[in-house]
């Protein structure tokens, strides 16, 4: 036995000082996990299209992983450059709104966060610990991260830190979708043209037509050519009836060309108006998840819409498949018919209008665009379109 108290100073001290460390080595873990989950958070939601849910998401697990009373996010309006909240979670800062969100918008030209350990909150019962966090991309400010808390000390240098990497992380997001959003615009502006183009050289050709028959159709009457007179109605109502789906296609392109970011909803869309229209049946193959451009999905549009008015107009076909594959590098989409087919030398150059349309669309998206027919064997188009230039991160 030991004369001695076991264990003696030294090896109690020794002791107490690895309880410390593994004390901070547990609490640097779980700090570092949160810290992860949040940047993965983020990460994630570059890909998603609804900035205020994901952001007001985002900040409740900021404020969550961090024990923290509050939070709020502010964001810069485009139109009145004026600081707005977009998000908030946790405790209400009441009164002190107005004075955080002019202090917010005093620090939007800093580069790192600013940290008050001792503001009264309104009336004065109260202090908290308050940090503004820039969101800003490159010399760009697009608003302000605020989180508060009721303990002074609450906004360590290592909690700084990892709010300051945070905060880059969703002003990149923000910045991102507002990007997003633009190209989606854009790309719906030039389908617009594109279709008004379209517009005019189909269907404003078929009504200039119709002007002058029916023009012939009443002089025929005031000379009493009643054969001629029945012969050229006949073909004016068929004319109509054509030009009445012409309208009804262009009008869906125009309304399909906003609903850009489902492939499976446009196309499974596309396919039961097609139905409704020609009667025809079309098998929808299983369609793959995958994220796209919003050029891309514009371009895909016209291709499907295209194939199947060829389809109606000419085909003869009493069935219609239509399937998209994703590989590893490859979309690939293939639609294909049951009808009379055709021989490309045979078709007239005013028809042949479409075909072209659809390889220069396949062409501004890299793709490879493919048609084969034969008579009383359908006609299939392929086109292959390489993934990794278009997919939408």
């Amino acid at each position: 036995l030991h004369d001695t108290a076991y264990p003696n100073e030294q090896e109690q001290l020794l002791l107490e000082m690895m309880s410390n460390e593994i004390t901070m080595a547990l609490e640097s873990h779980a700090l570092r996990s949160r810290e992860m989950t949040m940047l993965n958070r983020l990460q994630k939601a570059r890909r998603l299209s609804d900035l205020h849910d994901e952001l007001a998401a985002a900040l409740s697990d900021i404020v969550e992983a961090l024990e923290i009373s509050g939070g709020l996010l502010f964001l810069i309006d485009e139109t009145s450059a004026k600081l707005q909240v977009q998000a908030e979670a946790g405790q209400q800062l009441g009164d002190s709104l107005d004075l955080v969100q002019g202090l917010a918008g005093g620090s939007g030209q800093a580069e790192t966060p600013l940290v008050i350990g001792d503001l009264e909150q309104g009336g004065g019962s109260e202090e908290i610990s308050l940090l503004i966090a820039p969101l800003r991309v490159g010399e760009q400010a697009l608003g302000s991260l605020v989180l508060w808390d009721t303990h002074l000390d609450a906004f360590t240098h290592r909690r700084t830190q990892l709010i300051a990497t945070v905060a880059g992380q969703a002003a990149l997001l923000i910045e991102n979708h507002r990007l997003y959003l633009r190209g989606e615009h854009q790309a719906a502006l030039s389908e617009r043209a594109r279709l008004a183009r379209e517009i005019h050289d189909g269907l404003a050709q078929t009504l200039g037509y119709l002007k002058l028959r029916t023009a012939q159709i009443s002089s025929w009457q005031e000379h009493g050519e009643e054969q001629l007179v029945k012969t050229g109605l006949s073909e004016v109502q068929q004319l109509l009836g054509e030009a009445y789906v012409d309208t009804r296609e262009a009008i869906d392109g125009l309304r399909l060309a906003t609903q850009l970011s489902d492939l499976r909803v446009w196309v499974h869309e596309i396919a039961a108006e097609f139905e409704a229209l020609s009667h025809i049946p079309v098998t929808v193959a299983p369609i793959p998840d995958v994220a796209i451009a919003p050029e891309v999905h514009i371009q895909l549009q016209r291709i499907v819409q295209e194939t199947l008015s060829n389809i109606r107009k000419h085909a003869d076909a009493t069935r219609v498949w239509l399937e998209l594959q994703k590989g590893d590098f490859w979309l690939i989409l293939q639609i294909r018919d049951n009808g009379c087919g055709f021989d490309l030398d045979d078709v007239p150059p005013i028809e042949r209008h479409g075909l072209r349309i659809m390889r220069e669309r396949a062409e501004l998206l890299d793709a490879d665009f493919q048609m084969t027919s034969q008579g009383d064997r359908g006609t299939e188009i392929v086109v292959r379109l390489p993934l990794q230039e278009h997919i939408d991160e």
